[in-house]
């Protein structure tokens, strides 16, 4: 399983993706191949191993089972999860994807925000003085 989410990684990295992108899948990763392991109750078990309810379970509460996570989180987890499982269906190293059905979060709808004209104002000071 290491050697597929090292291959999966360097293939972010030969397509040009942000490092911290490719850091941050490779965490996601680590923690979701961790996560497997302890719900398959099997050492070694790989990623190929898990269904669309492992991965669904996993999605929404993350490792921790504390609670279940923002949509902006569970969108992260999936994400990187469903970037590893196309890439791994077109190396043909795994049949199906167990992400093609789950689908995002909707994410509650945020109003932009403004700088008042006092604020707008302020910029060049704030820019002198470092803030």
């Amino acid at each position: 399983m290491e050697n597929a989410i090292s291959a999966f990684l360097v293939h972010l990295g030969d397509r040009n993706r942000a490092p911290l992108t490719i850091r941050r899948y490779g965490e996601e990763l680590g923690r979701f191949a961790r996560f497997v392991q302890e719900e398959l109750h099997k050492q070694g078990t790989g990623i190929e191993n898990a269904g669309k309810a492992l991965v669904v379970l996993y999605v929404r509460e993350g490792a921790g089972r504390a609670s279940c996570a923002a949509p902006s989180t569970r969108n992260a987890r999936l994400a990187a999860l469903r970037a590893f499982y196309r890439f791994l269906v077109a190396e043909g190293r795994l049949e199906g994807d167990p992400t093609r059905d789950v689908v995002f979060a909707a994410e509650p709808h945020r109003a932009p925000t403004f700088l008042t004209a006092c604020e707008f104002a302020r910029r060049p000071q704030a820019v002198r003085e470092g803030e």
